[in-house]
């Protein structure tokens, strides 16, 4: 008897993450940087591994919707300043801690 030749890892690869899903991988893991570099310092947020004390624990409003974080971002408040992210960050930061807040 003989078996089938090994599928290339790649292949697998492309069979279990679809390039959508990989694409928001990417995103999310990029969004998590940038949070904890720019928001961090004022958050505490568990996934991050930061304990700022200025700004809410995002853990603690969960859960949170990339819209709600998006428009924070966008418009600020509290101690919080408008526009620290804007374009992409901003994007990739509201993906991230909307998919990880609270849990």
């Amino acid at each position: 008897a003989t078996s089938a030749p090994p599928v290339p890892p790649a292949v697998v690869a492309a069979v279990v993450v679809s390039p959508v899903d990989a694409v928001a991988a990417v995103e999310v893991s990029v969004g998590k940087s940038a949070f904890t570099s720019t928001c961090g310092g004022c958050h505490t947020f568990k996934d991050a591994g930061t304990s700022g004390k200025v700004g809410p624990d995002l853990d603690s409003l969960a859960p949170l919707s990339v819209d709600t974080v998006s428009h924070q971002i966008a418009n600020g408040g509290g101690a919080m300043p408008p526009k620290l992210l804007t374009g992409k960050d901003a994007a990739n930061v509201a993906a991230y801690v909307s998919s990880v807040a609270g849990k």
